[in-house]
C-alpha cells in the first residue's frame, strides 16, 4: 500500500500535538495540586510501632505531617490491641491533632509497664483526658473500677461496642462452659446487680435475655 510524505507529515502533526495536549494538562494538575492549601496533621500513637493509615495510606505514629484538607477514615492497628477506627475532617484552619492510646485485647494498658519510652509518650500527650474518661466511666458504670477481675478460670472485663461512646458500655465474661454462672455470682460478690447491666457470654446464653 502506498502513503504519501502529506498523510505521514499530517499523521506526525496530529500525535505531536495530542502530546502536547497531554503534557498541558499534566502541567495544569501538578500546577492546581502543588497550590492546594495544605492541612497539618500531628500524630501521636501509642503504642510507637502500631499501624496508622488515612484512607489507606500510611502514616507516622509519631510525626507532624502535611496532608490536603478532607474526611479521612482512620484505621489504628497491631496485633494483639483492639482495633480503632474513626473518621476525621481535617481543615487548613488549624493542626490536626490525633493522639490515642491503644488497649490491649482482653482489656488494660499493661503494656505501658513494660514499654518506659510508651510509657513516657503517654505522659506527652497529657493523661488528663485518660483521667477524665476513667473518672467518668467510675461515675456512671462503678464496676468498672473494679475490672478487669481475672482468676485461673474466668475474666470480667468491659469493652465499648463504639470506641468514642460511653454509652455504648457491655460487660464482657470469658469463661469455660459450665462455671461462668461463677461469674455472675462474682459480680454480685462485687456489689453490684448483673440485671443493671448488659452483660455478654462468650458461647453462652445470657440468663438475663437479649444484649440488644
Amino acid at each position: 500500500m502506498f502513503t504519501d510524505n502529506s498523510t505521514i507529515s499530517r499523521g506526525r502533526k496530529i500525535l505531536l500535538a495530542l502530546l502536547g495536549l497531554a503534557l498541558v494538562g499534566v502541567l495544569i494538575w501538578v500546577f492546581i495540586d502543588n497550590n492546594t492549601p495544605q492541612a497539618t496533621i500531628i500524630t501521636t500513637i501509642v503504642p510507637q510501632d502500631a499501624s496508622i493509615k488515612l484512607n489507606s495510606k500510611p502514616y507516622s505514629t509519631r510525626a507532624t505531617q502535611r496532608i490536603k484538607p478532607g474526611v479521612y477514615q482512620v484505621v489504628i492497628s497491631k496485633e494483639g490491641f483492639i482495633e480503632y477506627t474513626t473518621a476525621i475532617t481535617i481543615t487548613v484552619d488549624e493542626p490536626y491533632q490525633l493522639s490515642y492510646i491503644m488497649e490491649e485485647v482482653g482489656g488494660g494498658f499493661e503494656y505501658l509497664k513494660r514499654n518506659p519510652s510508651d510509657n513516657q509518650l503517654v505522659t506527652e500527650i497529657g493523661d488528663s483526658y485518660w483521667l477524665d474518661r476513667e473518672l467518668e466511666l467510675i461515675r456512671k458504670y462503678p464496676i468498672t473500677e473494679f475490672l478487669t477481675f481475672r482468676n485461673a478460670v474466668l475474666t470480667i472485663t468491659y469493652r465499648f461496642r463504639e470506641p468514642d461512646n460511653i454509652d455504648s458500655f457491655f460487660i464482657l465474661v470469658q469463661a469455660p462452659t459450665g462455671i461462668r454462672n461463677g461469674a455472675v455470682q462474682r459480680i454480685y460478690d462485687l456489689g453490684f446487680d448483673p440485671a443493671d447491666y448488659i452483660i455478654e457470654f462468650e458461647d453462652y446464653e445470657n440468663p438475663f435475655g437479649s444484649n440488644s
